[in-house]
C-alpha cells in the first residue's frame, strides 16, 4: 500500500468512499456528513491545495483524508478543556476508509503515515475533531494515542469533540 497526495484522477474513487461513509454513518444513526458534505468541490479544493492524501492499494483507493498544515480557525476556541499545547500542528479532516477495507486498521495506518509526514516537517502535534455520536472514530483516535481535549464548534455551530496527539520526539 502506498501513501501519496491525491490527484484529480482520484476524485471519483474518493467520492465513492464518501458515499459509502455517508450511508454507514446514516445506518449508525449519526448525523454527520448527511448534508452533501464533503462534496466534490471540497475534495477538489483539497487536491488543488495539496491537502488531500490517499492510501492506495494498486489502483484501489483504500482511504483518504485532508492533512492541513495550517491553523484551523474553529480550533481557536475550545470549551470544557484545552489543547495539550500551543505548538504548531497539522489537522486531519475528512478521514474515511473504503468499506471493502473496514476493520483492517486502515485508519490507524493513515494516522501513522500522517505522524511520519508531520515529523518530516518538524511538526509534532496532530489535531482532529469528530461528531459526538461517532463512537467508532472516537475509539480509533484513543487507540492511536489521541487525547480528548474538549469541544469545538464548526462554522455551522455544530458541536464536535476535539482530540490532539502529541508526537513524542525520540
Amino acid at each position: 500500500m502506498k501513501f501519496r497526495i491525491a490527484t484529480k484522477n482520484d476524485v471519483s474513487k474518493i467520492m465513492e468512499i464518501i458515499k459509502q461513509a455517508q450511508q454507514f454513518l446514516k445506518d449508525q444513526g449519526i448525523n454527520q456528513w448527511q448534508d452533501n458534505y464533503p462534496n466534490e468541490e471540497v475534495i477538489n479544493n483539497d487536491i488543488n491545495n495539496n491537502n488531500c492524501y490517499v492510501i492506495a492499494d494498486g489502483q484501489m483507493i483504500v482511504a483518504f483524508g485532508a492533512i492541513i498544515f495550517a491553523e484551523e480557525p474553529t480550533y481557536k476556541i475550545i470549551e470544557g478543556g484545552s489543547w495539550l499545547n500551543d505548538d504548531s500542528y497539522c489537522v486531519i479532516h475528512r478521514l474515511a476508509v473504503n468499506q471493502a477495507y473496514r476493520n483492517q486498521k486502515i485508519a490507524s495506518m493513515f494516522i501513522e503515515y500522517v505522524k511520519n509526514l508531520c515529523i518530516s516537517k518538524d511538526i509534532y502535534n496532530i489535531r482532529i475533531d469528530t461528531h459526538q455520536d461517532n463512537l467508532i472514530m472516537q475509539k480509533m483516535l484513543k487507540n492511536n494515542g489521541f487525547q480528548y481535549c474538549g469541544v469545538i464548534y464548526l462554522l455551522s455551530n455544530d458541536v464536535r469533540l476535539a482530540y490532539q496527539l502529541a508526537i513524542y520526539q525520540s
